[in-house]
Protein backbone atom coordinates (compact mmCIF):
# COMPACT_ATOMS: atom_id res chain seq x y z
CA UNK A 1 0.00 0.00 0.00
CA UNK A 2 0.96 3.64 -0.30
CA UNK A 3 -0.04 6.94 1.29
CA UNK A 4 -2.67 7.94 -1.31
CA UNK A 5 -4.45 4.60 -0.84
CA UNK A 6 -4.24 4.99 2.93
CA UNK A 7 -5.49 8.59 2.94
CA UNK A 8 -8.15 8.31 0.22
CA UNK A 9 -9.50 4.84 1.04
CA UNK A 10 -8.28 3.82 4.50
CA UNK A 11 -9.37 6.92 6.40
CA UNK A 12 -12.87 7.28 4.87
CA UNK A 13 -13.52 3.54 5.27
CA UNK A 14 -12.31 3.69 8.86
CA UNK A 15 -14.69 6.55 9.67
CA UNK A 16 -17.69 4.82 8.05
CA UNK A 17 -16.98 1.64 9.99
CA UNK A 18 -16.65 3.60 13.24
CA UNK A 19 -20.03 5.23 12.63
CA UNK A 20 -21.46 1.76 12.05
CA UNK A 21 -20.05 0.63 15.41
CA UNK A 22 -17.37 -1.69 13.99
CA UNK A 23 -14.43 -0.10 15.81
CA UNK A 24 -12.05 -3.05 15.74
CA UNK A 25 -12.63 -3.62 12.02
CA UNK A 26 -12.18 0.11 11.42
CA UNK A 27 -8.78 0.02 13.11
CA UNK A 28 -7.75 -3.07 11.11
CA UNK A 29 -8.74 -1.34 7.85
CA UNK A 30 -6.79 1.75 8.87
CA UNK A 31 -3.69 -0.21 9.88
CA UNK A 32 -3.99 -2.52 6.87
CA UNK A 33 -3.77 0.37 4.42
CA UNK A 34 -0.67 1.88 5.98
CA UNK A 35 2.44 1.66 3.82
CA UNK A 36 4.48 -1.40 4.80
CA UNK A 37 7.31 0.60 6.32
CA UNK A 38 4.89 2.32 8.74
CA UNK A 39 3.03 -0.73 10.06
CA UNK A 40 3.28 -1.63 13.75
CA UNK A 41 6.39 0.46 14.32
CA UNK A 42 4.85 2.46 17.18
CA UNK A 43 1.55 3.20 18.90
CA UNK A 44 0.53 6.80 18.27
CA UNK A 45 -1.44 8.52 21.04
CA UNK A 46 -3.46 11.63 20.30
CA UNK A 47 -4.92 13.80 23.00
CA UNK A 48 -8.63 14.46 22.91
CA UNK A 49 -10.46 16.35 25.64
CA UNK A 50 -9.51 16.34 29.31
CA UNK A 51 -6.31 14.24 29.05
CA UNK A 52 -8.07 11.37 27.28
CA UNK A 53 -5.76 9.87 24.68
CA UNK A 54 -6.92 7.81 21.72
CA UNK A 55 -4.40 5.16 20.69
CA UNK A 56 -3.63 3.86 17.23
CA UNK A 57 -4.25 0.33 18.57
CA UNK A 58 -7.89 1.33 19.14
CA UNK A 59 -8.03 2.01 22.88
CA UNK A 60 -8.43 5.02 25.14
CA UNK A 61 -6.26 6.03 28.07
CA UNK A 62 -7.13 8.67 30.65
CA UNK A 63 -4.68 10.43 32.90
CA UNK A 64 -5.50 12.64 35.84
CA UNK A 65 -2.94 15.43 35.60
CA UNK A 66 -0.05 14.60 33.25
CA UNK A 67 0.68 13.38 29.74
CA UNK A 68 1.73 9.69 29.45
CA UNK A 69 5.32 10.50 28.50
CA UNK A 70 5.55 12.96 31.42
CA UNK A 71 4.68 10.03 33.70
CA UNK A 72 7.51 7.98 32.23
CA UNK A 73 5.41 5.74 29.98
CA UNK A 74 7.49 4.47 27.07
CA UNK A 75 5.31 1.64 25.72
CA UNK A 76 1.59 1.27 25.11
CA UNK A 77 0.11 -0.91 27.88
CA UNK A 78 -2.41 -2.36 25.39
CA UNK A 79 -0.28 -3.42 22.40
CA UNK A 80 3.26 -3.16 23.78
CA UNK A 81 4.58 -1.03 20.92
CA UNK A 82 6.71 2.04 21.69
CA UNK A 83 4.45 4.95 22.64
CA UNK A 84 4.59 8.16 20.61
CA UNK A 85 2.44 11.19 21.37
CA UNK A 86 1.23 12.69 18.11
CA UNK A 87 1.97 16.38 17.74
CA UNK A 88 -0.64 17.05 15.06
CA UNK A 89 -4.03 17.88 16.55
CA UNK A 90 -6.59 15.23 15.54
CA UNK A 91 -8.76 17.72 13.66
CA UNK A 92 -5.81 18.62 11.41
CA UNK A 93 -4.84 15.07 10.47
CA UNK A 94 -8.37 13.66 10.18
CA UNK A 95 -7.93 11.08 12.93
CA UNK A 96 -10.91 10.45 15.19
CA UNK A 97 -9.92 10.20 18.84
CA UNK A 98 -13.45 10.57 20.19
CA UNK A 99 -13.94 6.81 20.54
CA UNK A 100 -16.56 6.09 23.14
CA UNK A 101 -17.31 9.72 24.02
CA UNK A 102 -20.90 9.36 22.80
CA UNK A 103 -21.33 6.42 25.19
CA UNK A 104 -21.06 8.22 28.51
CA UNK A 105 -22.15 6.33 31.57
CA UNK A 106 -24.67 8.09 33.81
Amino acid sequence: MNWPVHNLIGHPAMQLLRWAGARELAQRVHDGTLPEEERAVFCSWQEGAELIFGTSCGREFWTEDARPTEMGMRHCPFCGRPLVEAETPPEECGTDVSWGRDEEVA
